[in-house]
């Protein structure tokens, strides 16, 4: 018999010659007193190799499907660009479509990086900031929105992308 390592009562060994007081084993001896050959282990390998081939499967599954979601959506950029060009006959005019829609698909990527910083998501650490800070530091400096377009938008409680296409189309 030997005493608890915090110093408590001695640690006795059952009939079965194991110890009595979970408190009694380290690692090392809980570890020792079950080995383990590799074919005790083959219904554990095999399920861990079917799930990560899953799992591998279902990312690269997922990966796929958002880069064709990624280019679908370039496509269509370039579509309504074609379309503008075509359609609207003053150059104001095919910016101003331009300009609304570029404001809009920035719009929705940072409220997405928003949802995600808010879901306290590991993936993104960093604060995209409020939406008058994209306003101010990035869609006014790079002439997709006016400042009164930008305060318009701030202030209007409802879908910004809706208010944004019938702007485009006034």
């Amino acid at each position: 018999s030997t005493r608890l390592r915090d110093g408590g009562a001695k640690c006795e060994r059952g009939d079965d010659l194991l110890k009595v007081d979970p408190k009694c084993f380290d690692a090392k001896e809980s570890f020792n007193m079950v080995p383990l050959a590799f074919g005790d282990l083959g219904v554990l390998n095999t399920l861990t190799g079917f799930f990560i081939v899953f799992y591998s499967g279902n990312c690269f599954t997922r990966y796929t499907t958002m880069y064709g979601a990624t280019v679908a959506i370039q496509g269509k950029m370039h579509n309504i660009s074609l379309y503008v060009r075509a359609y609207f006959v003053q150059p104001n005019a095919r910016w101003n479509v331009i300009r609304y829609l570029l404001a809009s698909h920035f719009i929705f990527y940072w409220s997405l990086k928003r949802r995600m910083f808010d879901w306290k998501n590991p993936q993104y650490p960093q604060d995209p900031g409020t939406f008058k800070d994209i306003c101010h530091d990035v869609l006014i400096p790079k002439g997709v929105l006016i400042p009164i377009e930008a305060l318009a938008l701030q202030t209007y409680k409802g879908n910004k992308h809706k208010l944004l296409f019938s702007w485009s189309i006034i």
